[in-house]
């Protein structure tokens, strides 16, 4: 089958996606990757997000989105059907979103990218920024792994301290995305101050830090309940602390950027979000 989808040319036609399609977009979800549900309807629903779908004879061949903040921007969820690559569908998907963007006030386009993906950017003229590593550990972590008692609970006190933090460290005014879910999140507190903040509901669970004790502590909180964890390869003290805990890394990916550089700080990243917010 996928020979013959190589064989022949087809017409394609792009279009916002509807809550109708989420069912057959779901069936597109690669081997190996978390449920995408949950992420396609937060798409869809959000305000700020846009997901597009390219159709052929009314099937769904491939989906891609685009989370624009002020004026910075993330492409993510870009997905060929298998029958479907190397046929120019996920070049007419990233040309597509890109131009959306290009229309407004976005300076500074992102995204991660796999191997697969990475040629694809580059000749669309995204340029490598860092590498993330993932990172694993195969046994359970304990519940008795100590955490400094300067780790508190967020309150509503903290929330000007967090955007200014993550402001900081990423060059984004991400207050729509992070707001959301700072009812479950946890600070790392000296004083009146803030030194970083850990979200577990946020994707992978976000963790920002402009110390490396806060964020090794913050961290050390996440241990106890996740054991994939994935960040910049230059946050040398968390790559540490997770690998001196038994977490080995299994794969890097690329932060890509097109257009304007941001004043992004990759070793304040303890945990990322995800593919689609780095």
């Amino acid at each position: 089958q996928g020979n013959k989808a190589e064989s022949r040319r087809f017409l394609m036609k792009i279009e916002d996606v509807r809550e109708s399609d989420i069912e057959q977009i779901c069936r597109l979800q690669p081997q190996g990757w978390t449920d995408i549900r949950p992420t396609i309807e937060f798409y869809v629903k959000s305000s700020y997000c846009r997901l597009m779908k390219v159709e052929t004879q009314n099937t769904i061949i491939g989906i891609g989105a685009h989370i624009r903040f002020e004026h910075t921007a993330w492409l993510a969820h870009i997905i060929v059907n298998p029958d479907y690559r190397r046929q120019g569908v996920g070049r007419k998907i990233t040309e597509w979103l890109v131009s959306d963007l290009e229309r407004s006030d976005v300076q500074t386009i992102s995204l991660i990218a796999s191997d697969m993906g990475r040629p694809l950017y580059s000749k669309l003229g995204f340029r490598e920024e860092i590498k993330y590593a993932y990172l694993r550990n195969g046994k359970e972590m304990s519940e008795s792994l100590d955490v400094k008692s300067d780790v508190c609970p967020i309150s509503d006190t903290h929330e000007n301290q967090i955007m200014y933090i993550d402001r900081q460290a990423t060059g984004e005014e991400r207050t729509n995305l992070l707001k959301p879910f700072l009812k479950d999140g946890f600070v790392y507190q000296i004083g009146k101050e803030i030194h970083g903040f850990f979200l577990p509901s946020l994707g992978e669970g976000l963790i920002v830090a402009q110390s490396d004790v806060a964020g090794t502590e913050l961290l050390k909180l996440k241990c106890r309940n996740c054991n994939s964890i994935t960040l910049p390869i230059i946050t040398i003290a968390g790559i540490n602390l997770l690998r001196n805990i038994g977490y080995s890394e299994f794969q890097q990916a690329s932060r890509m950027v097109l257009g304007k550089n941001l004043d992004f700080k990759p070793q304040c990243i303890f945990s990322r979000i995800g593919g689609n917010f780095g």
